[in-house]
C-alpha cells in the first residue's frame, strides 16, 4: 500500500480567482491599483482570462480526484457549514417616510395601509412568493418544487459557497406547474376574491420569487425561475452547476384576467440571489463552464485531457430574450478582475459568479460583472452591492493511498478565518467595482442571517463577525467598519475588540445569532445558556463603543425596530442544561419568544415584557427567514402590528418554564396557524396578543408552515397556506372565511 502526502489548505471557501467581466458598457472599474490579498486585480485581456479560467479547472480536478475519489472535497467542508436578504417597496414617499423615523425595514407598498415584503434596507426590494398592492394580491407557486413543493421553500441560498451544504442531498421534485394566482382586495371587509389563475410556462424551470414593478407599460410580476438540477447533488460540487438554466419573466398584470408573460430573459447559469433598486433588478448567477466530458466514471487523465482540449470561448454563460433564438454573451472575458492567490493556490474553484443589471422597463442587459471563484452572500444598500467570501483556512498533512484513494485522519491547527468583502457602487444602471476589504471571523451560519451581519451608512460599511477561534481571552464576536480609501481598497477604520476598549462582544463559547444595524447603533445576540443582547454605539466610526449589555433567557433568531427607542426579538425560549448539552449549546430549547427592548438608554437596554407561545417542539418559519414575518407600522389608531406563523406544540402559554429534566420532554404539534401581536411603546409598553387564524383541519403533524405568509390590508389580515388565502378582521382573527 503506497501512500503520498500532501499540504492542505482545507475548507477553503476562499475567492482564489475572482474575474469581474464588463459588459456591453465599456465603462472601466478602478486600474493601476496595487493589490492586497483581497483586492481584485484588473487584468487587459481575454486570454488572460482564459488562461486563469483553465488553471481552474485543472486545479479543481487535481484536488477533486484521487483514482476517482472525491478525496479533498469530501474532507475540505466537514467542519464548515452555512449562515441570510433584504426589500424595497413600491412607494417611494411611503419608503421615505419610514426612513425618516428611523425604522429600517418596515415595509409597506403602494398603499399606506397594505403591507410588502419584510425587508433589511428601505429601497432595496428582495423576491418572495406573496406579494401584494393596494387592490391585488399576488401568490406564485410551484406546485411540485424544491422540499415541499411551494415556491421559497429553499430560503434563497443568497450567493452560496461551494460549502454551503456540506453532505446534504436534495429531494429531486418532478414536473412543475407553476401559477400565478391573482386576487382582489375587499376594502370594506376581510375577504379577497379570485381573479385569475395562471399557469406560467417557464419552459421546465422551477418559480423561485417575484417582485411587483410598476412601469409605464403597466403593473409587472417579475418572476425568477431556476432549474433542478442543483437541489439533487451537492452545493460544494462545482460540476453540477453545468448546464443549467435561469429565467425572468416579465408578467404583465395590468388587467389581471388577462395576465400572460410579456418578455422572457433566459441565462446561463443558476440565479442564487437577486435584488431590486429602482427599476434596476440586480441577479447574481453562478455557473460552472461544461468541458464536453463528465467528471464522473472517468479517470483524472480523460477528464483533464479534455480541459486541455476545449475552446474556452465556447463555454462562457450566453443570455436571450423571447422572440429570438440569438445568444448574447452574458459575460465579456477582456476587462476582468482577477484576485491575488490567496496563501497556497492548490485550491481554485472557477465557478463563474455573474453580476447583471437587467432595466426592468426594457428587460434588456445593462451591465454584467464576472467572478471567478465562490462568493456566499450578497448584500446590497441602495447605493452599492456587496459580495462576501470567507476564507477557511486549516493547515495539515493528508496521507493519501495512490492505490485506492483511502486518506488518512487530518490534523488541524486553530483555523484562521477571515472574510473578504468587495464592493460594486451602483451608478444609474451600471455597477462598478470599488475595492475590497478584509474582516476577521466569518458572517455565521444561516444564509439569510448573512446579509444582516452587514450595512452600509454614509459610505462606512459596518460587519458584524462570528470568530472559529476559542477561548477565555478571546472574543467570540468582532466589529469592523470599513471605508474606500478610493484606489480600490476598503480600510478598516476601527475594529472592536481594541486595545482601547477590550471588552469581548459574547462569552467564551457562545455563537452569533441574530445582529441587525439601525442608525447609528448596532444590536447583536450571542447565545449558549443565555441571551446577551449588546448594545455598541456606532456614532463615530473611528470609535465604536460597546455601550450596554442585557443577559435574558433565550435568544433572539431576529431582531426589528419597532421605533427609535424599542426593538422587537423573535426567537426561542431557553433552559440552562447543566446535565449536558441541549439543541441550543448549553441550554434546552423551548416555545416561540418574542421580546420588547427599551433601547432608549443605550448603556442600559431592558427587556420590557417577554411572551412564550408553546413548548419544546415549537417551530417557526419567522426565525428562519425574516420575509415571513409581516409588520405595519403602528398609527394614531393601533400600535404596531407584527403578523406569523408559528406551529405551537404543546400548551399555548405554558402557565411555567420547566425545570430539571422537564426541559428535556418533547411535545406533538397542537396547531399551526397566523399569530397576531400588537406591540405597544411608550408609557404602555409591551406585547399583548391579538389573535389567532386557525384554519380547520391544519392539524396535520406534519405541516409546519415552513412557507406561510401573510399580508394586513387596513384591517384585515390575510393568512396564505399553499395558495389558499384565509381572511379576519385584525381584532377577530378566530372569525376567519376562506380558504379562497
Amino acid at each position: 500500500m503506497k501512500f503520498t502526502t500532501t499540504t492542505m489548505l482545507a475548507a477553503s471557501v476562499s475567492m482564489l480567482i475572482l474575474g469581474g467581466c464588463s459588459d456591453n458598457d465599456s465603462s472601466p472599474g478602478p486600474i493601476n491599483i496595487e493589490p492586497t490579498e483581497s483586492t481584485l486585480k484588473r487584468i487587459d485581456n481575454s486570454e488572460e482570462f482564459y488562461a486563469a479560467l483553465k488553471e481552474g479547472l485543472l486545479k479543481t480536478a487535481a484536488n477533486t480526484y484521487y483514482n476517482n475519489q472525491f478525496v479533498v472535497e469530501e474532507l475540505q467542508f466537514e467542519n464548515g457549514g452555512t449562515d441570510g436578504t433584504t426589500g424595497e417597496t413600491s412607494n417611494p414617499t411611503a419608503d421615505s417616510s419610514v426612513a425618516a423615523s428611523g425604522v429600517s425595514g418596515a415595509s409597506v407598498t403602494g398603499a399606506d395601509s397594505v403591507t410588502g415584503t419584510n425587508v433589511q434596507e428601505v429601497g432595496v426590494d428582495e423576491q418572495d412568493r406573496v406579494k401584494a398592492d393596494d387592490s391585488y394580491l399576488y401568490i406564485l407557486t410551484a406546485a411540485n418544487g424544491p422540499y415541499s413543493g411551494l415556491v421559497g421553500d429553499t430560503a434563497e441560498p443568497a450567493i452560496t459557497t461551494d460549502a454551503a451544504v456540506s453532505s446534504s442531498t436534495f429531494y429531486e421534485p418532478g414536473p412543475t406547474e407553476n401559477k400565478l394566482r391573482i386576487l382582489s382586495f375587499q376594502p370594506d371587509a376581510p375577504d379577497a376574491t379570485a381573479v385569475s389563475e395562471m399557469t406560467l410556462d417557464l419552459k421546465g424551470r422551477s418559480a423561485e420569487g417575484m417582485y411587483l414593478h410598476p412601469a409605464s407599460n403597466g403593473q409587472n410580476a417579475i418572476v425568477t425561475s431556476t432549474g433542478y438540477e442543483s437541489y439533487v447533488s451537492r452545493w460544494d460540487q462545482p460540476f453540477w452547476f453545468s448546464n443549467q438554466v435561469s429565467g425572468i419573466s416579465r408578467v404583465d398584470v395590468s388587467d389581471p384576467v388577462n395576465a400572460k408573460i410579456a418578455e422572457d430573459f433566459v441565462l446561463d447559469g443558476r440565479i442564487l440571489s437577486s435584488r431590486r433598486i429602482g427599476s434596476n433588478l440586480i441577479v447574481a448567477s453562478r455557473f460552472y463552464p461544461d468541458v464536453g466530458i463528465e467528471p464522473y466514471g472517468v479517470t483524472e487523465a480523460e477528464y483533464l485531457e479534455a480541459v486541455e482540449q476545449i475552446d474556452l470561448s465556447t463555454v462562457l454563460p450566453n443570455y436571450s430574450k423571447l422572440g429570438t433564438d440569438e445568444a448574447t454573451p452574458l459575460v465579456d472575458p477582456a476587462g476582468c478582475f482577477v484576485a491575488p492567490k490567496v496563501n497556497q493556490d492548490a485550491y481554485y474553484v472557477p465557478n463563474i459568479i455573474t453580476l447583471s443589471v437587467i432595466d426592468l422597463n426594457t428587460m434588456d442587459l445593462t451591465n454584467s460583472t464576472c467572478f471567478m471563484g465562490s462568493s456566499e452572500t450578497l448584500y446590497a444598500s441602495p447605493d452599492a452591492v456587496y459580495l462576501a467570501t470567507t476564507r477557511w483556512d486549516y493547515y495539515g498533512d493528508i496521507t493519501v493511498d495512490s492505490d485506492n484513494g483511502e486518506v488518512a485522519p487530518v490534523d488541524y491547527v486553530d483555523p484562521r478565518v477571515n472574510t473578504d468583502i468587495h464592493e460594486f457602487v451602483l451608478s444609474g444602471n451600471k455597477l462598478n467595482y470599488n475595492g475590497s476589504g478584509e474582516v476577521k471571523g466569518h458572517l455565521g451560519w444561516s444564509q439569510l442571517r448573512k446579509p444582516f451581519r452587514m450595512s452600509e451608512k454614509e459610505g462606512y460599511l459596518r460587519v458584524a463577525t462570528y470568530s472559529e477561534s476559542f477561548g477565555a481571552d478571546k472574543s467570540p464576536i468582532n466589529l469592523t467598519i470599513l471605508k474606500s480609501n478610493g484606489s480600490g481598497k476598503l480600510e478598516t477604520i476601527s475594529e472592536l475588540p481594541n486595545a482601547a476598549r477590550p471588552e469581548h462582544i459574547g462569552k467564551p463559547g457562545e455563537q452569533l445569532y441574530a445582529s441587525r444595524f439601525v442608525g447609528n447603533k448596532a444590536y447583536i445576540v450571542t447565545f449558549r445558556q443565555t441571551d446577551p443582547l449588546y448594545v455598541i454605539d456606532l456614532a463615530n466610526p473611528a470609535d465604536p463603543i460597546l455601550a450596554g449589555e442585557l443577559e435574558i433567557d433565550g435568544y433572539s433568531d431576529y431582531l426589528h425596530p419597532i421605533s427609535e427607542n424599542y426593538l422587537l426579538g423573535i426567537g426561542k425560549d431557553a433552559v440552562a442544561a447543566n446535565n449536558g448539552f441541549g439543541d441550543g449549546r448549553g441550554a434546552v430549547v423551548q416555545g416561540i419568544k418574542l421580546a420588547l427592548f427599551d433601547v432608549s438608554n443605550a448603556a442600559v437596554p431592558t427587556e420590557v415584557q417577554s411572551l412564550i407561545v408553546g413548548q419544546r417542539g415549537s417551530q417557526s418559519n419567522a426565525l428562519d427567514d425574516h420575509r415571513a414575518i409581516t409588520i405595519q407600522p403602528a398609527t394614531d389608531q393601533h400600535p404596531t402590528r407584527v403578523a406569523i406563523s408559528i406551529s405551537v406544540a404543546g400548551e399555548v402559554f405554558p402557565a411555567t418554564r420547566p425545570t430539571g429534566d422537564q426541559a428535556w420532554e418533547w411535545y406533538g404539534l397542537n396547531y399551526t396557524g397566523l399569530h397576531g401581536f400588537d406591540i405597544r411603546t411608550g408609557a404602555d409598553a409591551g406585547i399583548s396578543l391579538a389573535g389567532v387564524m386557525k384554519p380547520a383541519g391544519n392539524t396535520n403533524p406534519y405541516w409546519y408552515g415552513f412557507n406561510d405568509r401573510s399580508v394586513i390590508y387596513n384591517d384585515s389580515v390575510y393568512y396564505i397556506r399553499g395558495d389558499e388565502v384565509f381572511a379576519a378582521p385584525w381584532t377577530q382573527m378566530d372569525n376567519l372565511v376562506g380558504p379562497r
